[in-house]
């Protein structure tokens, strides 16, 4: 994965210093930093870490590490996402084979449950703490790699990946527009992208969660 980070600062290469490794020689805990400006980044729980601990999103890394296996097609006994993935993304697995993949707001992996599958490489990136949810998932996927950092600051080199899915996440994005471009730089010339959002009708409003949204987003999380 390193060859495929940069530093965002100044576009630089970054370096890794190991502190402890896993049982199978990967990284679990050490630190990423830049060979020009000297930057630093964190890697925690085999995790490179490129955003604060509390951002727009916690709410949601919160909700997935309490149910971080529900929609997973390999927890649950279902084709629900694999039939979802397949049918938004109009892709084959045949065509993924020896690809870089991206998965832009990965959640706890379940369509990187599916991808996986394949003889592809996939990275999935989250900006809240479901990255760490996923990892826990799928760490026993070799062709899963896994990274925390907001889709507005990628940090991967630009023409990198052969294919991009961003499936029911891009609305929840304070900018979608300039979301969606900053994650088309990341793909290559000839790269497909599939995106797909929430359909808002008309009476979407009256459903009961947005109503209770305002009043259960105040209360504590020790609360639950």
């Amino acid at each position: 994965m390193i060859e495929l980070l940069i530093c965002t600062r100044c576009k630089a290469s970054l370096s890794c210093e190991a502190k402890q490794r896993d049982e199978s020689g990967d990284i679990f805990e050490g630190i990423l930093f830049c060979q020009k400006c000297n930057q630093q980044y964190p890697i925690t729980n085999g995790i490179p870490r490129f955003v604060k601990t509390e951002n727009y999103a916690s709410s949601f890394g919160y909700q997935w590490q309490i149910f971080r296996k529900e929609q997973l097609d390999s927890h649950n006994g279902t084709s629900i996402s694999a039939e979802r993935f397949w049918s938004e993304t109009n892709w084959t697995r045949d065509e993924l084979t020896g690809k870089w993949i991206l998965d832009v707001g990965c959640g706890v992996g379940r369509f990187l449950d599916v991808i996986s599958k394949s003889k592809a490489e996939v990275a999935g990136v989250d900006i809240s703490s479901a990255i760490d949810a996923a990892k826990a998932n799928l760490e026993d996927r070799d062709n899963v790699h896994f990274v925390q950092a907001s889709i507005y600051d990628l940090r991967f080199r630009e023409e990198t990946f052969d294919f991009c899915y961003c499936i029911g996440i891009i609305q929840y994005t304070p900018d979608p527009p300039k979301a969606l471009s900053l994650v088309a730089k990341t793909m290559k010339k000839e790269g497909k992208i599939a995106v797909t959002t929430y359909e808002r009708k008309p009476w979407t409003k009256l459903y009961s969660k947005y109503w209770l949204r305002p009043i259960t987003k105040r209360i504590k999380k020790k609360s639950f």
